[in-house]
Parts: structure tokens; sequence; C-alpha cells
């Protein structure tokens, strides 16, 4: 599940090729109010896009649902147009292995992403009321998310929609305390 803030969209990738749970939806959809400001739920549209690779070959689950998740959650930060099938997560399993293996911590990254961190979650911006998530307020659609040709390019589009939109918000931020910087003085 991707929450796309500024197309107020929710993606759901499944590779078991099924709906939503809605109890998971509705967790996760009244939890992010809190942090991103949602007033109303009723112009959102939740894709369910039927493209997606499945896992499930000749009746029988492969299993392979994490690599899924990290295969897309790749595409998302990489901006990659990376096409996939279910004959390709015995080497996408290894090319995770390999990058977790020779991923070195990095000081700087890590405070780049506290920064981050503290510039999304500790705003001191007016509490807007948000109204709670209700499931059948969200438009439905099977079709590929923002007209893209499938969901593969969809998912790497979302790489720029989403650092478009932070870019946006840490500008916003620094003027704030800019400002309050200038009054202080």
């Amino acid at each position: 599940i991707v929450i796309v803030h500024p197309r107020q969209s929710i993606v759901y990738f499944d590779s078991l090729c099924g709906n939503p749970n809605a109890d998971i939806l509705n967790g996760i959809c009244n939890f992010v109010p809190e942090h991103l400001k949602i007033i109303s739920w009723n112009d959102w549209t939740l894709y369910i896009p039927q493209d997606v690779p499945s896992q499930i070959i000749n009746n029988d689950v492969g299993g392979n649902c994490g690599v899924h998740v990290c295969t897309w959650a790749y595409i998302i930060a990489s901006d990659s147009y990376t096409k996939f099938s279910e004959d390709d997560m015995s080497a996408a399993r290894k090319g995770i292995a390999k990058c977790l293996a020779n991923s070195i911590s990095n000081k700087r990254i890590e405070n780049k992403i506290i920064k981050s961190r503290q510039l999304i979650l500790e705003s001191n911006e007016k509490e807007i009321p948000s109204e709670k998530f209700n499931l059948n307020k969200l438009n439905k659609s099977e079709n590929i998310p923002f007209h893209f040709e499938n969901t593969v390019e969809s998912a790497a589009s979302l790489y720029f929609i989403l650092k478009n939109k932070a870019l946006q918000l840490k500008t916003r931020m620094q003027k704030k305390h800019t400002s309050k910087e200038t009054k202080t003085k």
C-alpha cells in the first residue's frame, strides 16, 4: 500500500491479486491524517491495478510476497523502470541479499534522515481537524494509476511525485524557520 498524498491516491500493489484488507487499510488511513493533514477522503482514489505481477503460479502461491514488496519499494525509491515477474524472484532475492550485505552505515545520510523526520513530524502548524477514514468514501479503480501505460511505469514515477512534494515541504519549513529567526532578532 502506497499513499500518494500529492495525487490524493492510494495504490495497492498485491502480488496475490486480491483486494486490500479493510482493517489494515482503515488502520493505515486513520493514522495518515495525523501527519499529512488530510481533511476529507472524498476526493481520494484507491487504485487496485490488475497488471501487478502475480506470485500465484498454477494455483500455487510462490511464497515470494516479501520479495515482491522489496521489488516495488526499489522501483519507487530508485525511479527504476524494472518490469518483473514471478520468474525473476530468485534473482531478486540475490540482489536484495547483495544490497544488504554491501550497505555501509553512513553517518551523513543518517543525519539527513533525522533532519527530514524533524522537518516533517515536528511541524508546529495548527492542527487541522480531519475526518475519520471510511473505506466506502474512496473512489475505487482497477485502472493503472495516474494514466500511465502500466503499473511499473506508474510506480517508477512515484519517485518524482513524492520527491517534488518533499522538496516543497522542505522549502516551506525552511521559510517558516527563517521567518521565526527573523522575528526573534
